[in-house]
């Protein structure tokens, strides 16, 4: 079988340069240094005719699941952030919309809106994990409220997602952290459980010249989705550029 990863590339040189498209590439030796097998042009853009209103201008990161449950209909589900060129009010602001496919060759969007939308600023860089029955997005957010920070939504069937309207997952603490810090990795160390996980976030800064640093500071946010409520409780342990940060989510709260 083949490893395949999603990528943006764009039609000029430079960081997100030119028109930016989503492209799939695999390969079947993931382990070795050498270059993956690209589909033939972009699987998604914001010159399909397609497009929809809130991704005409510039299509960004992607990410990818396997829903074996196949709420859409199709098991591979991508989520992925795009601005938008229409209406004045909405230029410059990311919205996560959603594709989907049944081979990983082929896409289509799925529905007419996106399905994280906070009206402002930045909402992208998705990463999606299953907590016993409930979906968690984790993504990134800026400009729509007070500097650069981490949010999540939660969804029963990738579907309809419910947004977390409370204080931030992650927040800068740090001067090195405090303007685009938004490259984190969530991995799970212990495995899925209906009663409990473990997750283990990795978030990269941006500034590169920052000394050495071992600080530990705690963080508690409850993710609130219709009858489930998820306790998190984040301990988040600062090194040199990185920020790990461990969460144990617990399903024993419910809210009947």
């Amino acid at each position: 079988g083949y490893y395949w990863m999603s990528y943006i590339g764009g039609s000029a040189t430079g960081y997100e340069a030119g028109k930016l498209g989503i492209g799939i590439a695999r390969t079947k030796t993931p382990a070795e240094a050498r270059e993956w097998e690209r589909l033939r042009g972009p699987v998604l853009s914001a010159e399909d005719t397609d497009a929809r209103w809130f991704e005409t201008d510039v299509l960004y990161k992607s990410t990818i699941i396997r829903d074996p449950d196949l709420n859409t209909g199709h098991p591979f589900v991508m989520f992925y952030n795009a601005k938008s060129k229409l209406r004045p009010n909405n230029r410059g602001i990311e919205r996560i919309g959603m594709a989907v496919s049944n081979d990983m060759r082929h896409w289509k969007r799925f529905g007419d809106q996106p399905v994280i939308d906070n009206g402002a600023g930045i909402t992208g860089d998705a990463q999606i994990v299953r907590i016993g029955d409930l979906w968690v997005m984790f993504y990134f957010g800026e400009g729509w409220r007070p500097g650069a920070f981490d949010q999540f939504a939660c969804s029963y069937d990738l579907k309809n997602w419910t947004r977390w309207e409370g204080e931030n997952l992650i927040s800068p603490s740090e001067s090195f952290d405090n303007q685009y810090a938004h490259n984190r990795w969530y991995s799970n160390t212990t495995g899925w459980s209906t009663t409990s996980t473990t997750l283990w976030i990795s978030r990269a800064t941006a500034d590169s010249h920052s000394p050495r640093r071992n600080r530990s500071a705690k963080a508690n946010c409850l993710i609130d989705c219709g009858r489930l409520s998820l306790a998190l409780t984040a301990l988040a342990i600062q090194t040199y550029r990185i920020k790990y940060i461990k969460i144990r989510a617990s399903k024993d709260l419910c809210i009947e």
